[in-house]
C-alpha cells in the first residue's frame, strides 16, 4: 500500500544517512556548532524511526503529523532545525496532492518552501540550495522515477555549492547539509528498489576549517510546549540575542536555535510565552577544540567491521560504529567482500567480526590479504558479536584486545529459530520438515510447532539480565511485540528489547545476556 511504502522510503532514507553521517560530518567547514551535520540530521529522525520500528502506523494524514512532530522534537544543532522543516513541508505537500507521483514533486515543492522560511537570512550553497534544486528536478509519472531525477538534480547542484560559498571552495569540499539531505533522498529510493545501501566514502580528515566563526560563544537550544506566541512573532526577539538565528513551531510546540553570549536570558525570554520543555547550552569554543581533536583522532584506533544479515541487525551494528557486510545463512559474502570493506575502513587496523561459522575462514583470509593489521574475532552468532562490539575500545589497538573481546562474546548467547526444511536426526532427536527448530549457541536447543513456543521455553529457562529480539522478514510487528509482552510476564526482572531484524529464513534471533 501507499502508506506502507511511505514508510520503507523513509526509513530507507534514515539508515542511508546513518551509514553516511560520518562521511557527512567530515565534510563540515565550520568549527561549530555543527561539526557533526551528518550525526544532527540522523539524530532529527532517529526519534520518528524508532516510532516507525515500533510499529506505530496511524493512517494517513494522521502519519504525516507523526512524521512533523517527531522530528521538530528530535531537531538537533541548525542542520536539524532546517532538516524537521523540510520534512514538514514535504508532509504538507503529500497531505494536499496524495501519496502518487504528483504528491512527492509538490511535496518536494513546500519541502523546499518550507525549509527556505525557517532561515531568518538564507545563504545559498547550503542544503537550502539543494532543496530547491531537489524540487526543480522533480519530475516524472512513478514515485521512483520523480526521486531518480530530483536526485540527479541535487546531485549537480551539490556539486556547485563549492562556487556559491567561498568557505566550502576555501576547503574544497561539498555542503555536508546538502549531503545529508541527498542521502535521505537517495536511501529512500534505494529502498523502494529494493537496492542495499552503498559503501560510503572514508570521512574526510584533515580539513582546513572556516575562519569566519561566530561572534558569539554559545550555543544555545530550546524547546517550548503549549506556547502563546506562535514562531515567527518569537523569531526576532530571539535574533536580537544573537546569529544564527532559527525559531520553528509546529501544533503545541516551538523549537528553536540561536548562537549567542546570553543563553540565560534567551531562555527567561523564551520560557515567558510557554513551558521550557527542554534547553541545551554549548560553549561553541569548546565544541570546537573538541571537532580538532576529533579530526586529529580520526585516522587513529581501531576500525570495525561486521558480516549482517537483516537491514534492523546492520542497524545495529552500524550504531555501535561498524561497516557492515550484508551476509549469514546461504549468502556467505566472498572474501572479495569482507577485504574490500576492510581497506575501506579509514582506521589503520580494524577488528573484524565473521557472526557465522560458514564465514570464519573467508575472515581469516582478510587477515592474510588485508594490506594493515586485521584482528578476526571468531564470532559464531548475531550475539557473540554485538557481544564483541559493544567491548569494543575504538581508542586502543586491537591485538591487545583479542582476548577481551573474545571473553565479552562468550558472555552473549543466541537462539536462532527456524524451519526444517527436511526430516533428520539432529544429535539423537528427531526433526520432522516443516517443525520450528531452535539453535541456542549453534547447537540443538528444542524442536516444536511454532517459533513463539520455542523462544519462551528456550528463553525463559535461561533467566537473563537483557534479551533482545530481533524479528524477522516475515513477521508481524504486533506478533513480535506479543511475544515480548509473553516473555516479560515471565521474566519480570529482564530487559526485553525488540528490533525488527529483517533476517530471512530465521524468524526469530534472540540474544541473551
Amino acid at each position: 500500500d501507499a502508506e506502507g511504502r511511505l514508510i520503507a522510503g523513509v526509513l530507507g532514507g534514515i539508515r542511508w544517512l546513518a551509514a553516511y553521517r560520518e562521511y557527512v560530518n567530515s565534510l563540515n567547514v565550520f568549527p561549530v556548532p555543527d561539526g557533526d551535520t551528518g550525526s544532527n540530521m540522523y539524530l532529527t529522525l532517529s526519534g520518528l524511526e524508532r516510532e516507525l520500528l515500533r510499529g506505530v502506523k496511524p493512517l494517513w494524514p494522521s502519519l504525516a503529523e507523526l512524521f512533523k512532530r517527531a522530528t521538530l522534537l528530535g531537531a538537533r544543532g541548525n542542520s536539524g532545525v532546517i532538516l524537521s522543516q523540510f520534512v514538514r513541508g514535504f508532509c504538507d505537500g503529500l497531505v494536499e496532492a496524495g501519496l502518487g507521483a504528483s504528491g512527492v514533486i509538490r511535496a518536494l515543492h513546500t519541502a523546499a518552501e518550507a525549509a527556505y522560511a525557517a532561515v531568518a537570512r538564507p545563504v545559498e550553497g547550503t542544503i537550502l540550495t539543494v532543496a530547491t534544486a531537489l524540487a526543480r528536478g522533480a519530475s516524472g509519472g512513478r514515485s521512483t522515477t520523480v526521486l531518480r531525477n530530483a536526485l540527479i538534480a541535487g546531485s549537480e547542484a551539490l556539486e556547485r555549492t563549492p562556487e556559491l560559498l567561498p568557505q566550502l571552495k576555501a576547503a574544497g569540499v561539498v555542503d555536508a547539509g546538502g549531503q545529508g539531505l541527498l542521502c535521505l533522498i537517495e536511501g529512500a529510493l534505494a529502498a523502494l528498489e529494493d537496492r542495499p545501501i552503498k559503501p560510503p566514502p572514508p570521512p574526510l580528515a584533515g580539513i582546513e576549517l572556516a575562519s569566519d566563526e561566530s561572534d558569539y560563544g554559545y550555543c544555545t537550544e530550546f524547546l517550548v510546549m503549549n506556547p502563546t506566541i506562535d514562531a515567527s512573532t518569537l523569531r526576532p526577539q530571539v535574533e536580537a540575542y544573537g546569529d544564527c538565528c532559527l525559531v520553528v513551531g509546529s501544533a503545541g510546540l516551538i523549537k528553536g536555535h540561536v548562537h549567542t553570549d546570553r543563553p540565560r536570558e534567551v531562555l527567561d525570554l523564551v520560557q515567558r510565552y510557554g513551558t521550557l520543555d527542554k534547553s541545551k547550552v554549548e560553549d561553541m569554543t569548546l565544541q570546537h577544540n573538541e571537532y580538532l581533536l576529533f579530526q586529529e583522532r580520526l585516522l587513529s584506533g581501531t576500525g570495525l567491521v561486521a558480516v549482517a544479515s537483516g537491514a534492523g541487525v546492520a542497524r545495529t551494528f552500524r550504531s555501535l560504529g561498524a561497516t557492515v557486510v550484508h551476509g549469514g545463512q546461504t549468502q556467505n559474502p566472498a572474501v572479495e567482500d569482507l577485504l574490500r570493506a576492510v581497506e575501506a575502513d579509514p582506521h589503520p587496523e580494524v577488528v573484524l567480526l565473521p557472526n557465522n561459522p560458514n564465514i570464519l575462514l573467508a575472515a581469516q583470509q582478510v587477515q592474510r590479504l588485508a594490506r594493515k593489521p586485521v584482528v578476526v574475532i571468531p564470532t559464531s552468532t548475531l550475539g557473540q558479536g554485538l557481544g564483541a562490539a559493544l567491548a569494543l575500545d575504538r581508542g586502543r589497538d586491537a591485538a591487545s584486545q583479542a582476548q577481551k573481546l573474545q571473553a565479552a562474546a562468550r558472555e552473549v548467547s543466541t537462539l536462532e529459530v527456524t524451519w526444517a526444511t527436511r526430516d533428520a536426526v539432529v544429535e539423537g532427536q528427531p526433526v520432522a520438515k516443516g517443525q520450528a527448530l531452535a539453535l541456542l549457541d549453534n547447537r540443538l536447543g528444542s524442536v516444536g510447532h511454532s517459533p513463539e513456543e520455542l523462544v519462551r521455553q528456550l528463553a525463559t529457562a535461561r533467566e537473563p539480565e537483557v534479551l533482545t529480539i530481533f524479528y524477522g522478514e516475515e513477521v508481524e510487528d504486533e506478533a513480535a511485540q506479543a511475544l515480548a509482552g509473553q516473555l516479560q510476564a515471565q521474566l519480570p526482572e529482564t530487559e526485553i528489547q525488540v528490533i525488527r531484524g529483517g533476517q530471512a529464513l530465521y524468524p526469530y534471533i534472540v540474544t541473551l545476556e
